[in-house]
């Protein structure tokens, strides 16, 4: 009888021990890795140039978009190539183009604006080329006559 009230005590005891070493070992290894990644130097690799280029080709293309779905002309206008604007006969020939293209194919109040993506980025020594891909969910609803 006096055994089978000390078995609870003993797996609980084993269990607080087997805990406790854990912790001991855990902590062992943690100040181990803390100490070589000191000494050696260890420092996170910085960002590549590609990463930099994809991320800003990305984020122009996301404002370009975005400024065209909310028709907001003054930020569209500044990040235009200055060649178009010039081909238009001006900034209010293109913006005159430009808005009449928009309002042909208005968003419908229920779209958001184009996803885009990356689809390839080059780099020819100072000079980065990207192909910019970007998609829309559209919804035709069909009517029943």
């Amino acid at each position: 009888m006096c055994t089978q009230s000390l078995y609870p005590m003993i797996q609980t005891t084993k269990c607080i021990i087997t805990c406790a070493l854990f912790t001991c070992l855990f902590n062992f290894v943690h100040a181990q890795d803390q100490s070589t990644a000191a000494a050696t130097g260890d420092q996170p690799l910085p960002e590549s140039d590609t990463a930099i280029a994809t991320r800003q080709a990305l984020r122009f293309a996301d404002s370009l978009v975005k400024a065209e779905f909310y028709a907001d002309w003054s930020t569209y206008m500044s990040l235009t190539n200055p060649s178009a604007v010039k081909y238009y006969g001006g900034k209010d020939g293109f913006k005159d183009h430009v808005v009449t293209l928009h309002f042909r194919n208005e968003p419908k109040p229920d779209e958001k604006p184009e996803k885009i993506s990356l689809n390839t980025i080059l780099n020819d020594i100072e000079t980065w080329q990207c192909v910019v891909e970007k998609t829309a969910n559209i919804s035709t609803r069909s009517v029943a006559r």
